[in-house]
């Protein structure tokens, strides 16, 4: 998941998981990425906000891939991949 994150936010990453959901094929994961240093990074949505995102990850052979992934989203963007064979389980508020 560092990649994204990285580029989005132009610097290191280090993520605080706020909510970790696991099935044998897929993960929902919602983070809190902050600075090396353990503070937050900041972006600007609607108004500046320390920085979170969430992503899907996929289990592709014994490693993880992130499958899609958000920062700062205001609703609930991962819902529509239920179409997609993402488990409506791990998926909170759908």
């Amino acid at each position: 998941m560092r990649p994204p994150f990285e580029k989005a936010l132009g610097a290191k990453v280090i993520f605080k998981v706020k909510q970790l959901r696991v099935t044998d094929r897929h993960a929902f994961v919602s983070v809190e990425p902050l600075k090396p240093d353990g503070r937050p990074h900041r972006i600007v949505v609607d108004a500046p906000m320390d920085a979170y995102g969430e992503a899907i990850l996929q289990r592709r052979g014994t490693g993880w891939t992130v499958l899609e992934w958000n920062m700062g989203a205001t609703d609930v963007w991962y819902c529509e991949l239920t179409a997609r064979g993402v488990p409506k389980s791990i998926l909170p508020y759908c």
